[in-house]
Formats: structure tokens, sequence, C-alpha cells
């Protein structure tokens, strides 16, 4: 008898395969934009620091970085892609 073809792969693409803090601190900086059109960007070395417990760690350390006033789910919400 032979095993069974895997007819899925999944990958959890959470830096371990591809490094994807470019694109974080590029959708954090999107929201922080929206949250408060003046507000200063984030660097992409900063923004790495903040990575690895969530988006809502990384959203919450992201705003009190740039000194916003505005809550994390008012943030999280104006980019999906942090979701």
């Amino acid at each position: 008898m032979t095993a069974p073809r895997a007819r899925l792969v999944v990958f959890d693409l959470d830096g371990t395969l591809v490094d994807s803090s470019r694109d974080l601190a590029a959708a954090v900086n999107r929201a922080l934009r929206r949250a408060a059109p003046d507000a200063p960007a984030l660097a992409e070395n900063v923004v790495r620091t903040f990575i690895g417990s969530g988006a809502r760690v990384l959203i919450t350390r992201s705003v009190a970085a740039a000194g916003l006033t505005r809550s994390v789910d008012e943030v999280l919400a104006l980019d999906p892609r942090l979701r």
C-alpha cells in the first residue's frame, strides 16, 4: 500500500522562510498615515523590533512610537493587511 499524496502544503511565513519586515513596516506606516496624516514614518529597523507577538502588539508599539493617541482598534481597521 502506498502512502497518500499530499494535496495541500501550508507554510507559516513568520520570518523563518521569508523576511516580511519591509512589507510590515510599509503597512504600519500606511496605517499610521491614515490615522494621522502628519504622523512620522517609522524606520524599518524600528518596526522590526515590534514584530513577533501579533498584529495588536505591533500596532500598539507603533502607535506609541509615533506618538499617536488613536486606539489600536482604530488603526488596525485602517489597513486590513495588518489583521
